[in-house]
């Protein structure tokens, strides 16, 4: 899947548990016109100013990224980051589940993805993996 508000809408919905909204009416908030609102923001075409959504550009903007990278470390997973010159970015992710204080090597679960695009793209990718996706 490709970087953009398609991608933004799944990991929104699917991984950061949020409610995206799609072609719903609403009045703008700065002049009261009726707008329709498409994802993660929209312009008001009578006073042009914008209106911002429940969720972020998470596959474009590093730092919406990053709160997805916090999310996997609070649900137990732990990342690694690898990057070279002119190639992919890559992420694996790890889960080692814990069952009365012992750690289960063997039932734990690895997920990666790559991005030819940015880090921002990779670690959406994964975290809708590790969602089951």
């Amino acid at each position: 899947m490709e970087p953009g508000s398609e991608l933004d809408a799944r990991v929104a919905e699917e991984f950061m548990g949020l409610k995206a909204e799609w072609n719903t009416e609403t009045l703008c908030p700065h002049c009261g016109l009726m707008m329709r609102y498409c994802g993660s923001r929209s312009r008001c075409t009578q006073c042009g100013e914008w209106r911002y959504g429940p969720y972020k550009e998470y596959s474009t903007d590093s730092s919406a990224a990053h709160e997805i990278l916090n999310l996997l470390s609070h649900k137990g997973w732990s990342y690694t980051i690898y990057s070279s010159p002119g190639g992919p970015w890559l992420i694996t992710i790890q889960r080692i589940p814990v069952v009365d204080g012992c750690l289960m090597l063997m039932d734990r679960v690895k997920l990666y993805a790559e991005s030819r695009e940015s880090l921002a793209h990779a670690i959406c990718l994964v975290a809708l993996k590790a969602v089951g996706e």
